[in-house]
């Protein structure tokens, strides 16, 4: 619903008269970007920086490295200078100044590339992202937007992928058990930074909302990530092969790596506790356990179908009710909740998928427990605003 909907339907319930909608409205008007003069204002820097690759790429053997590194560097003080001097001057607006960072964080990346070409470095690329992320990252604290946020994320996330599947010391089946503990830590480290930023929000909607909350989403993706991969884990055929015997449920690390970020966790919150929600740490201390036991079967000894999925819902519906103020973030945890309800009813009534009949049973059942999902969840939601206090911080 746009603005002028919602104004309209505010004066026609008495909630505010039609001179506060049109000021309203007016302030509204005037805040708006123009999104497509700056688009083509950045299809223009695209294209001018094409061109200029496609001329160097032309040459690139007959130009000395040292002119490459001199052009190179000077590119990026220059960006770097231009923005710092129209911030202190107040000459261009934001949305121009930060597409400029976004083009010296780029650089930043191309000029890694060019230094290890030159020197013949043979960094492998875990190296190089890592590199690019320390870099950057007092521009993604100067300049926080969500764009350098979620790159800036993305390219450190990538860098630890990275590392496990192109280091030589993990062995290739070891490296199932390390994208478990990288997926399992990473859920439970940008829970806990949405829970501590969320404090430094303005409003409530900011803090109930997944997209004003950068890290939400991660979370979020995360935990998602690590439920998937930790269901086909417990439900892999290769534990219970017996000619693997028990040598299987053996870990390719302690196990003390798989509660280090916990302990920290919980630690963090109790010596910052007014910083932390006791209800969001307590709800995410509980999923995390099942999660763990869900990416973890050697701890268990037990695999197959019950448990994953058993220890799913076991981390799901916790886990909807951390952040159950954001209407995206609940609506999207039923939808996982009803997705992986269906694909249990499918692996146990799946025999009646090859007839007509089942197909229409199946049918029949998938649309009416969608229609009481989501004629359920606002009173859901109303019942979990009544038991849970809006804050109580501290443990």
């Amino acid at each position: 619903m746009n603005w002028k909907k919602k104004l309209k339907l505010w004066v026609e319930s008495g909630l505010i008269s039609q001179t506060q909608a049109e000021s309203i409205l007016k302030f509204e008007d005037s805040k708006k970007v123009p999104y497509v003069f700056y688009s083509f204002l950045g299809l223009g820097i695209v294209v001018i920086g094409l061109g200029v690759i496609a001329m160097v790429a032309a040459n690139w053997d007959q130009i000395h490295y040292s002119l490459k590194l001199i052009a190179s560097f000077g590119i990026l003080v220059s960006i770097g200078f231009t923005v710092l001097y129209t911030q202190k001057n107040g000459i261009w607006n934001d949305t121009v100044r930060y597409l400029l960072v976004l083009l010296l964080c780029l650089l930043f990346f191309a000029n890694i590339g060019l230094i290890s070409q030159i020197y013949h470095t043979q960094g492998r690329l875990y190296q190089g992202l890592l590199l690019w992320s320390a870099i950057t990252f007092l521009l993604v604290i100067m300049y926080p937007g969500r764009i350098l946020q979620h790159l800036w994320i993305a390219i450190f996330s990538s860098s630890f992928l990275s590392w496990i599947e192109y280091y030589d010391d993990i062995a290739w089946g070891d490296k199932s058990d390390y994208f478990s503990l990288f997926f399992f830590s990473a859920s439970w480290i940008f829970l806990t930074i949405s829970a501590f930023a969320e404090r430094r929000l303005e409003t409530k909607e900011s803090k109930s909302s997944i997209l004003v909350n950068p890290f939400l989403l991660w979370a979020f993706g995360y935990f998602l990530i690590s439920s998937i991969w930790g269901s086909f884990e417990t439900n892999s055929s290769s534990y219970s092969n017996p000619e693997l015997g028990e040598s299987k449920f053996t870990l390719s690390f302690y196990p003390f790596w798989i509660f280090l970020i916990p302990f920290l966790v919980i630690g963090i919150s109790q010596v910052f506790r007014k910083h932390f929600s006791r209800r969001k740490i307590l709800l995410f201390a509980i999923a995390g356990f099942f999660l763990g036991l869900l990416n973890y079967p050697q701890l268990t000894h037990w695999t197959g179908k019950v448990p994953s999925m058993l220890f799913f819902f076991l981390a799901w519906i916790p886990f909807t009710f951390v952040f159950f103020e954001s209407r995206r973030w609940f609506d999207l945890s039923l939808l996982v909740l009803g997705l992986r309800f269906v694909t249990v009813y499918l692996e146990v009534f799946g025999s009646l998928l090859a007839t007509g009949i089942g197909l229409i049973i199946s049918g029949i059942f998938i649309l009416g427990f969608s229609l009481l999902v989501f004629k359920t969840r606002e009173k859901i939601r109303d019942a979990a605003n009544q038991l849970f206090p809006p804050e109580e911080l501290g443990l």
